[in-house]
């Protein structure tokens, strides 16, 4: 499988270097970054489902921090949802382009592995969504801390 496809996943801490990561926290913004309780998604990974986020919280701070209510994440959940029927469906990268941001190497990406990169997308939108689905069991809120 190519590289570049490879880094379309969820993370925790420990498998990365560097600080271009979007960090997803359980619970309100406390101030504390890199917790062990979070998973995080490389920028231009977190770039690609960006338009979930700003469809469903129009001021979504891609450089800030972002708390994010239980009601509103169950809209976003309902747009994953969506998300990966497309995903499913998909069977050229003009099939998803209204879903997700292509561009840059990710529309060279995507169009020339299209099959693996769908895959990766959708198993990442998956992760997220099983992961944000326990976290809400006990959470009233997750924070999505930006770049």
């Amino acid at each position: 499988m190519n590289s570049e496809i490879e880094k379309i996943k969820l993370l925790s801490k420990g498998e990365f270097t560097g600080t271009l990561y979007f960090e997803f926290a359980p619970g309100g913004f406390s101030a504390n970054h890199w917790q062990e309780t979070s998973v995080y998604l490389a920028d231009e990974v977190f770039e690609l489902i960006e338009p979930v986020f700003v469809k469903v919280i129009p001021n979504f701070a891609h450089y800030s921090f972002n708390e994010i209510s239980r009601g509103d994440w169950e809209l976003i959940l309902m747009e994953f949802q969506a998300l990966k029927e497309t995903l499913v469906k998909a069977s050229t990268p003009a099939d998803i382009r209204e879903k997700i941001w292509l561009y840059g190497k990710f529309e060279t990406l995507f169009s020339e592995h299209f099959d693996d990169a769908r895959c990766a997308v959708l198993k990442l939108v998956t992760d997220l969504y099983a992961w944000l689905d326990v976290q809400l069991r006990t959470h009233e809120k997750v924070s999505v801390l930006g770049i």
